[in-house]
């Protein structure tokens, strides 16, 4: 899942498969590394507040099954897809460590 944004919070779910690899940038420009998944150092579940940018990724095996929560529902007109010249101006400093996961 390339970097998009949504107005609501959003609860991820990891149900089967490989971890799955979660990147979000705060508003404030903040970025954390989540990992849902069974294992020692991952999470079930993970709770990504409305304005965070988000992306995921599976970097071993061929898929990961997840589900998502939304409330109020999920609207497209909610969704916004990053682009590489916005998030370069927006978050210079991180842009080498996070343009492989902006569409192209």
């Amino acid at each position: 899942g390339y970097f998009h944004r949504n107005q609501s919070d959003i609860i991820h779910y990891w149900h089967a498969g490989e971890p799955v690899h979660y990147s979000l940038i705060s508003p404030a420009g903040v970025l954390e590394h989540h990992v849902l998944g069974p294992g020692h150092e991952q999470q079930l579940q993970l709770t990504v507040p409305g304005g965070h940018w988000k992306a995921s990724q599976l970097k071993h095996g061929e898929f990961g099954l997840l589900s998502e929560a939304v409330c109020p529902g999920f609207e497209y007109l909610d969704m916004e897809l990053a682009t590489a010249d916005q998030m370069q101006s927006d978050f210079y400093s991180l842009f080498n460590e996070i343009k492989h996961l902006i569409k192209p």
